[in-house]
């Protein structure tokens, strides 16, 4: 009767260690999915707020709100008309496949995407 409850007792013993390691397990496994979740979204929040701010500094910039929208393509691009030693530049802003775009031109040049 000794050695079967002995057994009994280790069977006992080593089930709940067989748990607490499984909860573990399972534990760390959601917290490394809350933590990429969190920084893909943190990602992308800096990704939009950043775009965000360089274009209201190009806006803020830009002298006596000088700016147009035009379209592209099948895109509307912010324009900005600046004038830089005589010459007339415009600054075209916007999204291609996803990303934000800038391209800085002599005024009266074809644009493509």
């Amino acid at each position: 009767m000794g050695k079967r409850r002995h057994f009994v007792n280790l069977l006992f013993t080593v089930t709940l260690l067989g748990v607490f390691a499984l909860a573990a397990l399972s534990c760390a496994v959601m917290g490394a999915n809350v933590y990429s979740h969190n920084a893909e979204k943190m990602q992308n929040n800096f990704d939009t707020r950043t775009s965000l701010i360089y274009i209201t500094q190009k806006i803020r910039q830009c002298p006596e709100e000088n700016f147009t929208i035009e379209s592209v393509g099948n895109t509307e691009a912010l324009v900005l008309h600046e004038t830089y030693n005589g010459i007339n530049y415009e600054s075209w802003f916007y999204v291609h496949e996803g990303v934000l775009r800038e391209l800085m031109i002599e005024k009266g040049t074809e644009v493509n995407l």
